[in-house]
């Protein structure tokens, strides 16, 4: 549903982020969305029958949405958003994709989302809202990646100092960060090989005001920054789907430095290493495990610190200088289109990687389903109940819950 973005922006989860070389959330989460809305608003129009057949696998007659996407993904498509992350609250928003035809097709070649241009906004119950837009290119026959965001943003979320007044006893204090933001990458393809090399960049303006008047319990240079960094990626992709794996490997190493030489408020590093493996026990059964690390200096403002970024544990709840996590995930598909999946995850965030060993592990568990929405690509969706330290929360999960 992630992710080394600012929180700010990483766990929306219908929005993409700046460590995918792709805009896969919006993609998965649009079309599928869009799909069924459309079928519900065109179910009672006079060409309802023949509109419905575009949607119907003529193998097994069940409702898939393959053909329509891979015949129609050009031109203009309005879709709705949902989002469904328990530190902002359940939100919906209207998204706006422009996709644009690749000009050097090869007819031999497996299917490869045209470049997309993206306009969005959203709303969440706890008045958080985003406001922007974006663009994924791929050139050469897949052989070149670009994504960017740009956007304005107003969030409220809830900080937990470290100790009993904060993180242990879960007492957060209320804040509002509000700004603009811009991410970007290009990455390149190693001629031949699953090997992706390029660079990113990150530059935000961000203010941030505490609940009524309430006393920072931070530097107050850090309530309103600008922050900017630029960073270099490295990527490993051999799946057998983009959007909901059965089999194969996905690795991503990323480094960014934050400097004042390049207009940043401060000087800090943020190191991001993540793995995502997945074995197909059986032609109905997958498992699969997901491994990741973030590492940073303490000079970061506390809103940007990396996070516990697990199914069942809101954002920025157990932050840190220094986190790591595991999940696994078993899915066990009962039915050709109809699944279920299980999944155990914990993590550790503490203020340095020396007291990683000894920091309290948070673990979360939880339960779902899937239905096979897109079966020529490959495309899961479904719903998730997780459990974490604190409480229960429920996504939607469209492809892969992990990002």
């Amino acid at each position: 549903m992630n992710v080394a973005v600012t929180p700010f922006t990483a766990r929306l989860r219908s929005f993409p982020t700046s460590r995918r070389p792709m805009p896969v959330p919006i993609i998965k989460a649009g079309i599928l969305i869009g799909l069924f809305s459309a079928l519900i608003q065109f179910s009672t129009s006079l060409q309802a029958e023949a509109f419905l057949d575009k949607f119907k696998d003529p193998e097994d007659g069940w409702i898939d949405g393959s053909d329509w996407l891979l015949n129609n993904a050009v031109g203009f498509l309005p879709l709705p958003i949902i989002i469904t992350e328990p530190a902002v609250g359940a939100g919906l928003g209207v998204a706006g994709l422009f996709f644009h035809p690749p000009k050097d097709p090869d007819p031999d070649a497996e299917f490869i989302f045209p470049s997309v241009t993206v306009a969005a906004a959203a709303i969440t119950s706890n008045d958080t809202w985003l406001a922007g837009g974006g663009h994924f290119g791929n050139w050469k026959k897949d052989s070149i990646r670009y994504s960017g965001f740009v956007g304005y943003t107003s969030i409220n979320l809830k900080f937990y100092p470290p100790g009993p007044a904060g993180r242990d006893s879960g007492l957060g204090l209320k804040f509002n960060g509000e700004g603009a933001f811009i991410f970007q990458d290009l990455l390149f393809r190693i001629k031949g090989t699953n090997w992706w090399f390029g660079g990113n960049q990150e530059l935000a303006g961000v203010d941030i005001d505490f609940d009524g008047g309430t006393e920072p319990p931070v530097d107050s240079a850090v309530l309103e920054t600008t922050s900017s960094a630029l960073g270099l990626t490295a990527r490993y992709e051999d799946v057998d789907s983009t959007f909901t794996p059965s089999r194969g490997l996905i690795a991503k190493l990323n480094y960014l430095r934050y400097d004042d030489a390049i207009g940043s408020d401060f000087n800090a590093n943020k190191i991001s290493a993540s793995l995502f493996k997945y074995w197909q026990l059986r032609s109905n059964l997958v498992l699969g495990l997901r491994v990741d690390g973030k590492f940073t200096s303490d000079d970061l403002p506390f809103y940007m610190l990396p996070f516990i970024d697990l199914r069942g544990i809101p954002a920025l709840r157990y932050q840190g200088t220094d986190v790591v996590l595991g999940e696994t995930e078993v899915r066990w598909n009962f039915h050709p289109r109809i699944g279920a999946v299980g999944f155990l995850g914990a993590g550790r965030a503490a203020d340095s990687f020396d007291d990683l060993s000894s920091a309290p592990s948070r673990v979360t568990k939880g339960v779902g389903l899937r239905y096979y929405a897109a079966k020529k690509l490959g495309m899961h969706m479904g719903f998730d109940i997780a459990r974490g330290p604190d409480e229960t929360a429920y996504y939607l999960t469209f492809g892969s819950a992990w990002r």
